[in-house]
């Protein structure tokens, strides 16, 4: 119901400095304490974007949680997730990838589409909602095949946030 409200709601206009690579941490820290038995590798570098934290994150979290769920049939010591972040001339990058089975044809051709998913119990919404978040933060969220084996997914941020356009306008 909650992942339903936040797809629903648009982002506040008041953006502020998102440290990405901070919030990749956080995020791997806050795995690790859940005792998932995931391998995690952290490859990043300092990379900052104007945004809604709370939104970044929240897409975070869903790219994570997708990832953890993909590999939860691989046995120990066969579930990898690296993270990265870095930032570029236009804007930064934030990867999920994971050593899971990566995606069906069938997932491919809906992928993020809301409310579809393969999980028994899976809402649809994770994937919708990251790139919700994404776009209107004026990037994009893609997929592409991880050498890990698994998914891998890049979420693409401007620099500076789309303008917002006054009524009327």
């Amino acid at each position: 119901m909650q992942n339903l409200l936040f797809f629903a709601r648009p982002l506040p206009a008041e953006r502020e400095v998102v440290d990405l690579d901070e919030l990749l941490r956080e995020e791997r820290d806050s795995l690790a304490a859940r005792g998932e038995g995931v391998e995690v590798s952290l490859e990043d570098t300092p990379a900052r974007v104007l945004g809604d934290p709370e939104a970044l994150a929240r897409a975070l979290r869903n790219l994570l949680r997708n990832a953890v769920e993909a590999m939860a049939s691989a046995p120990q010591g066969h579930r990898r997730l690296r993270l990265s972040c870095a930032q570029e001339r236009s804007g930064a990058r934030l990867r999920v990838e994971d050593s899971g089975p990566g995606l069906s044809t069938e997932a491919l051709e809906r992928l993020f589409t809301p409310f579809f998913s393969q999980k028994p119990g899976g809402t649809g919404l994770g994937l919708a909602i990251a790139r919700k978040v994404a776009r209107e933060h004026g990037g994009d969220l893609i997929y592409f095949p991880s050498d890990l084996g698994g998914a891998g997914f890049e979420l693409r941020l401007p620099q500076e946030p789309p303008q917002e356009s006054s009524p009327g306008h």
